[in-house]
């Protein structure tokens, strides 16, 4: 076997998986500065740099004896303007009837993602 058509298979395999990791991780838990829960929406805050919009999270639900709600980001913003924060009014009428019914209850929940801090120093020293 020649060792250059291995190498050139080994590099070609190599990037088909960080292709694939990539994809996988595009929809991750997206990390939160803010939450608020109405009847009808779930409005989150994250940190945008200049890219970010509506359709780039998504709302889902594991059912059980208690509602655990996740917040998926499945487009990253690839811009790369001063962070800023970004607010987003997620409806839970996008997931299933019998969730939408429990939540407009007044069912309490758990969110799967993680609530970040954030302070005046962190925007105005993260380009």
């Amino acid at each position: 076997m020649n060792r250059t058509w291995f190498t050139q298979h080994a590099r070609v395999a190599a990037l088909a998986l960080l292709t694939l990791s990539i994809t996988v991780n595009a929809s991750s838990l997206a990390p939160l500065v803010q939450i608020k829960a109405t009847q009808s929406h779930l409005i989150i805050t994250t940190i945008s740099h200049g890219c970010t919009q509506k359709s780039d999270f998504q709302l889902s639900a594991e059912t059980g004896p208690r509602l655990v709600l996740s917040v998926k980001r499945i487009r990253h913003d690839r811009c790369r303007a001063r962070a800023r924060p970004f607010s987003v009014s997620l409806a839970f009428d996008t997931l299933p009837k019998a969730i939408t019914t429990r939540l407009e209850r007044g069912e309490s929940f758990r969110l799967n993602n993680m609530i970040v801090p954030i302070t005046p120093g962190f925007l105005k020293n993260n380009p």
